[in-house]
């Protein structure tokens, strides 16, 4: 038997289980998210006799013949019932190979856990930050097991250089995280052109005051840019608030924005919530801020996503096409001569 096929066979309990016998007809094993009940004797029996053959982790073919003698039933109800426990997310397939608090994680909530350290190693994340590491992002991904390389950007230095190695880096890289740079400053928008240059896509993410956000997270010519979301949040702003925002790039134009007034601790907090996010899309799971950002508050307890679709004519996704022929042109047709012409 291939590796995949032993891998696929072989049975454990989630962690974070725990199994209650209730009675001789009822059996509970709970999770921290969702409890699953068996009701009836033969039922209880054979689950019983399952959970104790299974162990710590057992091939299948090692399980039902024991199960099937401990329960006295026919070797196709305990196998009837291995499908029940696994359709109900009690048991999962596959050999946690690696240990450590996320792979403990990833076995509870996936089906195979074994790809999880596959996934980690095949992943490359560039990380643009301002220098000094606001909110501890980068220690808190190496302490993940991904590869991160670092480019920081300290505010008042040029972006020109700054990009040049951002762009040496994405060369090796499978996706790109910024954090903590204003989204309507122009070294933002001259990340998210960099991104939608080339096939890496790029998550955003900062602090702006008493606001956070996560996301968008944007997919070069599939998804909404980030000049699109900047364009979404100006919809209602009046003259005033249009005017401060071109001010603002004037100001900030190729050179790195200072970093906004923040709560330490709140930075942190989202930040957190950033790396949980940027490790998600580097694994290729899928993405809650693809097509859209979280917003969060201070103050507020709530976290709220919003949608982000993308603009028309947007001068970042979409290239601008040809203009349009005026309607009133007139082609005259070629004029054919005859054979006998």
């Amino acid at each position: 038997m291939s590796e995949p096929e032993q891998r696929q066979s072989h049975l454990r309990l989630r962690p974070g289980a725990a199994v209650y016998e209730i009675s001789s007809d009822e059996v509970q094993i709970s999770f921290p998210n969702y409890t699953v009940t068996f009701t009836s004797p033969v039922v209880t029996a054979g689950v019983l006799a399952i959970l104790a053959a299974v162990g710590s982790g057992a091939e299948r073919s090692e399980v039902v013949p024991p199960a099937a003698a401990a329960a006295d039933l026919d070797p196709a109800v305990i196998e009837y019932l291995i499908e029940s426990l696994l359709g109900s997310s009690c048991l999962a397939l596959g050999r946690p190979e690696v240990t450590g608090p996320l792979h403990e994680f990833h076995a509870y909530v996936s089906d195979s856990p074994d790809d999880l350290a596959d996934r980690l190693a095949a992943a490359r994340c560039v990380l643009l930050q301002p220098a000094g590491d606001p909110g501890g992002l980068a220690d808190a991904l190496r302490g993940l097991d991904l590869r991160v390389d670092i480019v920081e950007a300290a505010p008042g230095a040029a972006t020109a250089p700054i990009i040049g190695a951002l762009a040496e880096a994405l060369e090796s890289s499978t996706v790109l995280g910024c954090w903590n740079l204003p989204y309507r400053s122009p070294f933002a928008r001259q990340v998210n052109e960099l991104a939608l240059a080339g096939t890496v896509p790029v998550l955003f993410g900062s602090c702006e005051g008493v606001v956070g956000r996560v996301g968008p997270f944007v997919i070069p010519q599939n998804t909404a840019c980030l000049e699109c979301l900047n364009q979404r949040l100006l919809t209602h702003a009046g003259g005033p608030e249009l005017r401060a925002y071109q001010q603002y790039r004037l100001h900030n134009d190729e050179v790195v924005p200072p970093v906004w007034p923040m709560h330490p601790l709140f930075v942190r907090a989202v930040a957190g919530l950033f790396a949980v996010e940027l490790l998600e899309v580097a694994i290729g799971r899928p993405s809650v801020t693809s097509g859209g950002f979280v917003e969060y508050r201070i103050g507020d307890g709530a976290a709220e996503r919003h949608s982000v679709v993308r603009v028309p004519g947007c001068n970042a996704c979409r290239p601008q096409s040809p203009r349009r022929v005026a309607w009133d042109v007139r082609l005259p047709a070629p004029a054919v001569k005859g054979a006998a012409e």
